[in-house]
């Protein structure tokens, strides 16, 4: 073989390599991104239903301090939200999260 397409070769083949490196570091790099930032996103999701759980029963909580039981019928209507955010909650949680929320409303 000549010289000139042996060294021809082996530069168009090193590009190659190189360039597929590149591609290969550059695709990796952006896929950990993504999830990084899914995995983010779902993160203060959560936060956020849990901080809005906590302030539900922290009103039924002082709620029940300060008020007795005259009418049943209100216990009812005032436990609808912190219902919907247990939903939520069993909608995006595991099922020990689901269970302390059940118990704390329980309680």
């Amino acid at each position: 073989m000549d010289t000139t397409i042996v060294s021809a070769m082996a530069a168009v083949l090193g590009s190659l390599v190189g360039g597929s490196a590149s591609l290969a570091t550059a695709w990796v790099t952006q896929k950990t991104l993504n999830r990084r930032e899914v995995m983010g996103a779902e993160i203060r999701k959560r936060e956020m239903l849990y901080g809005a759980f906590i302030h539900e029963c922290s009103k039924l909580i002082t709620d029940s301090l300060t008020h007795t039981l005259d009418k049943p019928e209100t216990l009812l209507s005032s436990l609808c939200p912190a219902w919907e955010l247990i939903n939520r909650i069993r909608l995006s949680s595991s099922d020990a999260v689901l269970a302390e929320a059940e118990n704390t409303i329980k309680s």
